[in-house]
């Protein structure tokens, strides 16, 4: 009954994720045991908690040494608690666990760092804490039935506050796994333009505070500066007439993917546009979204009068991906970690496999 969790930072929440490899038990004499009787009771509210916590933006993975069809059939059953649709990644094989632990965070593009791993064998928990030093292993009681409390009053689900976001975190994952069995049935150029990709800019960011600070708390990957904001910081720079707040939400063929960008820029004495934060959430790597940003951000700063977009990249040992970000996307250098865009000379494009709604 292996588990792969993905924790909470110290007072700060990451993506948060828990996949059972069978949250449920079995014997040699009786089989699968998930009904409400003394034998099977315990298993079935270790799968209520599970559920539970996916309600609250846990989000589920499986990681797990079995046959696909037996897992699989498991869980087809009418009394099981959890569905397949409630987990993000599937990684049902005889393959070693490590190796599958490390499969997944690359898949949900997460940090080793976020990860927490739950399994009844001390073995496996052995093996895992010592390939993977990164990932939290806790020792689970031996004792199925101590094990839902066990796994709901870790501190390392603490919430100090759940946006809507959160909340819908779980079912973004799911739809996420018909996007990659979709994209692997097809040309690159023909799933980005079957993929009905539609980014809306958002026109009242003031009503949505906690949900942007939270993405500047939280993105490592693409994110250009890292800079990290509370509610009050982005309400300050929504009232301040030279600074531009730029949010964005998407949606495609196959669900919502919430607000999933930012940009923040102010006007200096230069007749220069200094962008100040520029991120997109992990869920929407991949698809262009950047530029939909970045083409809203050069529009005002020409509106406003500035001859230049200057861009900074401050490198992180998790960004990485971003680092030719913007000679990519026209940008001279000005030094190793500044570059500049000529507005009278170029304009940032939109893919035309973008709908941009305003």
């Amino acid at each position: 009954m292996p588990v792969l969790l993905f924790r909470t930072g110290d007072r700060q929440r990451r993506e948060v994720a828990v996949g059972p490899g069978l949250a449920i038990g079995r014997s040699a004499s009786c089989g699968l045991r998930i009904d409400d009787d003394p034998a099977g009771r315990p298993f079935r509210a270790f799968q209520d908690t599970l559920l539970d916590l996916y309600r609250k933006g846990v989000i589920l993975a499986i990681c797990s040494k079995n046959n696909y069809e037996d897992a699989d059939g498991a869980f087809q059953r009418r009394e099981m608690p959890l569905s397949m649709d409630h987990f993000a990644a599937t990684r049902i094989n005889w393959s070693d666990k490590a190796d599958n632990i490390v499969s997944i965070a690359e898949e949900l593009n997460i940090g080793l760092d976020s990860m927490v791993f739950l399994d009844n064998s001390p073995t496996e928990r052995a093996w895992v804490s010592t390939r993977l030093p990164d990932v939290l292993v806790p020792d689970l009681p031996d004792l199925p039935s101590f094990r839902p409390d066990f796994l709901r009053y870790m501190p390392v689900f603490d919430r100090l506050s759940l946006t809507a976001e959160d909340r819908q975190r779980p079912a973004m994952y799911a739809e996420e796994r018909k996007r990659r069995a979709f994209e692997s049935s097809v040309s690159r150029e023909d799933f980005l333009r079957q993929l009905q990709l539609t980014v809306t800019v958002l026109s009242d960011p003031l009503a949505l505070l906690n949900r942007l600070s939270q993405l500047t708390q939280r993105t490592n990957q693409f994110n250009l500066t890292t800079q990290r904001y509370s509610p009050a910081d982005i309400e300050n720079r929504l009232s301040d007439a030279a600074t531009k707040v730029v949010a964005v939400t998407a949606k495609d063929r196959f669900g919502d993917y919430g607000i999933i960008g930012l940009a923040i820029a102010r006007q200096d004495s230069h007749a220069r546009a200094i962008i100040d934060t520029f991120l997109l959430s992990c869920r929407i790597i991949g698809k262009s979204v950047e530029c939909v940003l970045l083409h809203q951000i050069a529009e005002w700063a020409r509106d406003c009068g500035c001859a230049e977009l200057i861009g900074t990249y401050l490198p992180t040992p998790k960004n990485g991906l971003v680092k030719d970000f913007y000679p990519q996307h026209g940008f001279t250098p000005l030094d190793d970690h500044t570059f500049a865009l000529d507005l009278a000379r170029r304009e940032p494009q939109v893919p035309t496999f973008i709908a941009v709604v305003t």
